[in-house]
């Protein structure tokens, strides 16, 4: 069964048992695939994604694209023009949602839709609409390594020594950083340096380290096909064995069993 409801400015779909398109282009519009209930099987750009239910992916213009769903499966698709939808460098393409909560949410935008009575009450349904998904994508588009969220947190710290600390930090955590640097970067003892880090930022420097390995090393899990020795010995951990030990703490799963999960 497919539901389907479009204006000038958006288009909302509602695929449920099984279904396949052909792969497309979007030139001018986004689009959020969200598996409501089962998964979904997307493919990007060449590479095939398992979504699980509750699992957003947001698709920018002109990325080529093609989906497919199975028996008992239901999948969303909620398609913005990009004029609608000021999506911020930097920030990541997948994040979870509550799939009853998007069922439920998706369900009032039709429902006004199809109630609209007028141009003023359609504008309004439109526009609540576009309010939804953006603060959507506000509460759960995590930032990438080194972006937004980031650049953010360097200016919110007021030490200008502790600012080049984290900016040595971003730009060497894939190799083996002395504690005894960083300090001397901050013009400060090692003890006191670690303090006042933690106190600026919310974690230590090691933490920092490793939480921008994990946030490059899922990177590469998803989008390459890398062998885990290769990421684990680029990020700069002693051994492999370090690296399993790290990410499955981080993650809960192994690298193989978080790239397997990720994909087909």
């Amino acid at each position: 069964m497919k539901l389907e409801m479009t204006t000038g400015r958006l288009e909302l779909y509602k695929y449920e048992e099984a279904y396949v398109n052909e792969p497309h282009r979007h030139p001018d519009w986004f689009q959020m695939t969200i598996p409501v209930r089962g998964a979904c099987e997307f493919t990007q750009s060449g590479m095939t994604y398992r979504l699980a239910e509750g699992e957003v992916l947001l698709q920018r213009p002109a990325e080529e694209h093609h989906f497919r769903t199975g028996p008992g499966e239901s999948v969303l698709i909620v398609k913005l023009h990009g004029s609608l939808l000021p999506v911020p460098e930097g920030r990541g393409n997948r994040f979870d949602v509550n799939p009853a909560e998007a069922a439920e949410r998706f369900g009032v935008w039709t429902s006004g839709l199809i109630n609209s009575r007028n141009d003023e009450s359609h504008r309004a349904a439109e526009s609540r609409v576009v309010h939804d998904v953006s603060r959507m994508l506000e509460a759960g588009m995590p930032p990438a390594p080194g972006h937004a969220a980031d650049t953010e947190l360097i200016r919110s710290i007021a030490d200008p020594h502790l600012r080049e600390a984290w900016d040595y930090i971003r730009a060497h955590y894939k190799s083996a950083i002395p504690v005894e640097t960083l300090s001397a970067i901050a013009l400060q003892s090692r003890y006191h340096f670690i303090r006042s880090f933690k106190a600026a930022t919310g974690l230590t420097p090691h933490q920092t380290i490793l939480k921008l390995r994990m946030q490059e090393a899922r990177r590469l899990l998803i989008r390459t096909s890398e062998t885990v020795t290769a990421i684990s010995a680029g990020l700069g951990f002693s051994s492999a064995s370090q690296f399993y030990r790290s990410f499955l703490k981080a993650e809960g799963k192994t690298p193989e069993q978080f790239r397997r999960d990720s994909r087909v």
